[in-house]
């Protein structure tokens, strides 16, 4: 009887265990979902501006679900780490906000020539700069300790994320969505003169370049228009009107901070 037990709870195991094109979609389906969240998230803000972003985080969660796969797993928790990281140093706003930490990371990349943001001479530049900046107080100081912690939490997941997204583009068959959409987002945006990405005509552009240009099985394509209309629904029900066009004066959306 026992024997019994154990063999249906293998079987229950392998069944449930997601597959990699399971896997290939979900991390499509997460980036998507990521769409949720406001623009220019990584930027040094006002603590309170940063907080009322990423109060938008719960959107995107329940947008994704609970990820099956360990590459969407990894990319989450690469994610949330770099909103730590982000929420530490806009705790320090009117240090590191307005440019500042901007132009004393450039210093550090050139006039440096640091190799690696993950040097720990590269960490202790940028502590010495925060320390002669003069809006910058030994609480700064402090609290700066801990963003740099933040970071080497970023570049372990970041590299965990890597690898495991190598080994799923060895193993995949027809084409990969995030890609895929990726690599014609511009050109509906720009080629299709719908800078702000109007719906439904950016969705039919994304889903008839795609369809044309890559090597796609219908099941992908499927999957494709379900994930689309599934995150425009979503957007429609919470409010989410993002503007896509640059602004000038300010970084784009992924800017990262990076040391």
């Amino acid at each position: 009887m026992r024997a019994i037990f154990l063999l249906i709870s293998l079987i229950s195991l392998v069944e449930s265990a997601p597959t990699v094109s399971d896997c290939k979609y979900e991390i499509f389906e997460a980036k998507m979902c990521w769409q949720l969240m406001p623009a220019r998230k990584w930027n040094i803000v006002p603590k309170e501006e940063f907080a009322a972003k990423k109060s938008k985080f719960q959107n995107f969660l329940t947008c994704l679900g609970e990820p099956k796969c360990e590459l969407t797993q990894n990319w989450l928790k690469l994610k949330k780490s770099i909103m730590d990281r982000t929420e530490g140093m806009c705790e320090s706003y009117g240090c590191l906000g307005n440019g500042t930490f901007q132009k004393i990371e450039y210093k550090c990349q050139n006039a440096e020539k640091f190799i690696s943001y993950t040097e720990q001479n590269y960490a202790n530049c940028l502590t010495e700069n925060i320390r002669k900046a003069p809006k910058c107080s030994s609480t700064d100081l402090e609290a700066f300790q801990k963003v740099v912690k933040f970071n080497e939490d970023v570049f372990k997941t970041q590299d965990l994320y890597i690898e495991n997204l190598k080994k799923l583009r060895t193993n995949i068959r027809g084409c990969l969505l995030d890609i895929a959409y990726e690599r014609h987002e511009h050109k509906c945006q720009n080629e299709e003169n719908n800078i702000d990405r109007a719906e439904p005509e950016f969705m039919n552009c994304m889903i008839r370049r795609i369809e044309n240009a890559e090597k796609c099985t219908d099941t992908d394509l499927k999957k494709l228009k379900d994930v689309l209309q599934m995150v425009e629904a979503l957007k429609k029900k919470i409010g989410h009107n993002e503007q896509y066009k640059r602004i000038e004066s300010e970084k784009d959306d992924e800017y990262l901070v990076d040391f």
